[in-house]
């Protein structure tokens, strides 16, 4: 019986399953509702604007 892997799940462990993937979707879900500006700012960083230095001049014309 080399090679061969026997594994039994219950209807309980099924289900056990299921609720923890549930649990995490609506967990991220629920982050992601607090978090949300957040995040996006933290994972899009690179595509942030500079923000001016106020020690260098501007080079904008008033008027």
């Amino acid at each position: 019986m080399s090679g061969i892997i026997l594994g039994y799940l219950d209807p309980g462990s099924g289900s056990m399953i299921l609720q923890a993937l549930l649990g995490g979707v609506a967990g991220f879900l629920v982050a992601l509702k607090m978090f949300g500006r957040r995040m996006l700012s933290f994972f899009t960083f690179w595509k942030r604007d500079k923000e001016p230095d106020p020690s260098e001049p501007s080079t904008e014309t008033d008027g």
